[in-house]
């Protein structure tokens, strides 16, 4: 997880130019770094504070 604080936390170029680092070096990780990171990336219908959520 830590890997994914220091990308998510990358400006866009920089972050595509770490990936493309390590994806060279060990695609597996950056694989599933990349799922972590789109994952988060995308509007979920959860994403609301939790005063909006109508029980």
């Amino acid at each position: 997880m830590s890997l994914f604080d220091a990308y998510s936390d990358m400006q866009d170029e920089d972050q595509a130019a770490a990936l493309a680092a390590l994806r060279a070096h060990y695609r597996p990780l950056h694989d599933a770094l990349v799922r972590l990171l789109v994952a988060d990336a995308l509007e979920h219908a959860l994403d609301v504070p939790p005063w909006c959520v109508h029980a």
